[in-house]
């Protein structure tokens, strides 16, 4: 399995997925945040499949 970190941009995730890498994260998807919002966030988030 294969994780990118800091993805910032839509092309960067573009390119990413064409070199099928498994999971994406980065400011993206999400920004640093208080824990309260984070919590909200896991809560509503389907799981990922395979983890």
């Amino acid at each position: 399995m294969v994780v990118a970190e800091g993805v910032e941009t839509a092309e960067q995730a573009q390119i990413l997925r064409q070199l099928d890498v498994d999971l994406l994260q980065g400011f993206l998807y999400a920004r640093p945040q208080p824990v309260e919002q984070l919590e909200a966030l896991l809560y509503r988030t389907q799981p990922v499949p395979g983890c």
